[in-house]
């Protein structure tokens, strides 16, 4: 439960960061309390007037699945553009399943410590993989 409630506080982040709306606004549309939203993501508002207001980036742990060349994979990140740009692929990904058209799908290396991974932009490379089954991603494991 708490690991949906922090998903939400995260999605809530999202939406302030997006829509330049306060907490107060954006914890409701997810189903939280204001001050549960805090809880998770305190480090990334900041207080302007009686709410607040998302900061431009954060440094708040995420354990996001992304999809490499090989398959899923979870990969940790403390850094919120980074984040946003993994999600951004998830999404590419999945108007690609859903529509056929590649247009979205650009390539993205990412370097963690010595390893170089890289995630899955090439449609054969996609459609094998789900044609295996092994696409069905969550976006935060944590």
């Amino acid at each position: 439960m708490a690991d949906d409630r922090r998903e939400r506080a995260l999605r809530a982040l999202a939406l302030s960061r997006r829509h330049h709306l306060p907490v107060s606004v954006t914890a409701l549309k997810v189903g939280l309390d204001p001050a549960e939203v805090l809880k998770f993501t305190a480090e990334a508002f900041e207080r302007a007037g009686d709410d607040w207001f998302a900061l431009p980036r954060d440094r708040i742990l995420r354990e996001m699945q992304v999809l490499t060349e090989s398959g899923p994979e979870w990969i940790e990140t403390h850094d919120s553009h980074l984040a946003s740009r993994l999600g951004q692929h998830d999404n590419d990904i999945k108007f690609y399943l859903e529509r056929g058209d590649p247009s979205r799908l650009k390539p993205l290396v990412l370097r963690a410590g010595s390893r170089t991974i890289r995630l899955a932009s090439d449609p054969q490379t996609i459609d094998r993989l789900a044609e295996g089954g092994e696409i069905h991603m969550e976006v935060y494991r944590r």
